[in-house]
């Protein structure tokens, strides 16, 4: 009689019932089907949070059960499969708790005397299949982003798509190993593959033997996130601390616009190579080596802060080497026009420091150009308006510089000054 499906599902509706009054939130399902052989079948399993909201939901759901101890606490299944599904959570206005935390609360078990906690369950599976599942991070007491602009508070990763390899639930932790996970983002990001090996935890993510495919981008190789605790991840930029390398990280500076509709239209790809540390919004590249354009290099150790927001974010730059050319300049930043003059420097070598904002800086270095080498002391340079009203000013020392090769000083043949103090309107 336990094989009919008639007779499954109505025991299974009971502990759904059931599990809806111990959770104080509903709990159900469809159909369930289970045969001799321990394969397990479910059909439209729904959850929802204590606000009446799907949080968990799963068209199809499938799996076989090899083996479980209930004194050890631990569930074995073979390879399993979800189809059409949705995760979502978040906070809700005015609440600093995760709708999910009642769920998680219960898994875990109630706290035993003298406060010793009880044994979580731990539950493996040998491979999980995903596919058409969404998954949506909220925060309604943040403010949204504009469309277009990748928001931490409001994610939103559609059709998830792909295999977890050996994935283990302990807790409230996950670890597998992903392959050809593919999603894409609301803000228009879209993940063609993403391989690692992955460990998700209530302190931290880590991914080694990252490979991530976007759809220009390829971004290698490791990647570690630290922060206080789930809760704490709507303050994912200033209270997450990163560590990580790339190694041969292709990134297309288009796929950037999700930060800035500036580089929407760059058609300029770098090759990164760097180590990571600090916050998003206090980030270090130690050891940065970055080949784009036609011939820039970039070489050095660079602190940003204040990101996402590039354009009033802060930077403190150590160069050791910096190559480029006017032209080289202009495509890196999405086609921006260029004084002339920098043009006809001709092919640009640098050494120095930076500190400043992107299109507001102090520098003070050495440059060698196609029309001699000059020495820059404290030279100021601020475009933030616009070129047009764009200004140069500091001191500087030059060492047989060929000014006739400047447009506007074509009736000067080779000059020196020394010490010069240079104010300069684009």
């Amino acid at each position: 009689m336990l094989r009919n499906e008639s007779v499954q599902t109505k025991i299974a509706k009971k502990a759904s019932d059931y599990l809806s009054n111990e959770l104080s939130a509903e709990v159900s399902i469809q159909a369930v089907a289970i045969d001799f052989s321990r394969n397990i079948a479910f059909s439209n399993l729904l959850i929802r949070d204590r606000f009446g909201d799907s949080m968990i939901f799963a068209s199809n759901f499938n799996t076989q059960l090899l083996s479980w101890d209930w004194n050890k606490r631990m569930l074995i299944f073979s390879n399993s499969s979800i189809n059409k599904g949705l995760v979502y959570l978040g906070k809700r206005k005015d609440s600093s708790r995760l709708n999910v935390d009642f769920l998680i609360s219960y898994i875990n078990g109630p706290m035993k005397e003298k406060k010793e906690k009880s044994k979580p369950w731990n539950i493996f599976f040998s491979q999980a299949k995903l596919s058409q599942v969404n998954f949506k991070y909220f925060n309604e007491n943040k403010e949204k982003t504009p469309p277009g602009i990748i928001d931490p508070q409001n994610l939103s990763f559609n059709n998830i798509s792909g295999v977890a390899k050996e994935l283990w639930l302990i807790k409230d932790s996950l670890h597998f190993i992903s392959e050809k996970l593919s999603t894409t983002e609301k803000s228009g990001l879209t993940i063609n593959s993403f391989d690692a090996i992955c460990n998700i935890h209530n302190k931290g993510m880590d991914f080694t033997e990252l490979t991530c495919q976007t759809e220009c981008s390829t971004i290698g190789d490791e990647l570690h996130f630290s922060y206080p605790g789930y809760k704490y991840l709507d303050e994912f930029i200033s209270n997450t601390t990163w560590k990580g390398s790339l190694r041969d990280t292709k990134l297309c500076l288009k796929e950037l616009k999700i930060f800035d509709p500036f580089f929407k239209h760059n058609q300029e790809t770098a090759l990164i190579n760097t180590e990571l540390t600090g916050t998003f919004d206090n980030l270090r590249a130690k050891n940065f080596d970055a080949r784009l354009a036609q011939s820039t290099i970039i070489k050095g150790d660079f602190r940003f802060k204040g990101l996402p927001r590039w354009r009033n974010s802060v930077q403190q730059f150590r160069i050791n080497t910096l190559v480029s050319t006017g032209s080289d300049i202009s495509s890196i930043m999405s086609g921006m026009a260029m004084p002339k003059t920098l043009f006809d420097l001709g092919n640009l070598k640098y050494k120095g420091n930076l500190n400043g904002k992107f299109l507001n800086f102090k520098t003070a270095g050495y440059l060698t150009t196609d029309a001699g080498d000059v020495t820059l002391n404290d030279v100021k340079l601020n475009i933030e308006n616009g070129l047009e009203t764009g200004t140069l000013t500091g001191n500087i020392a030059t060492e047989n510089f060929k000014i006739n090769t400047l447009g506007n000083f074509n009736m000067f043949g080779n000059f020196e000054v020394e010490k010069g103090v240079v104010p300069y309107r684009f």
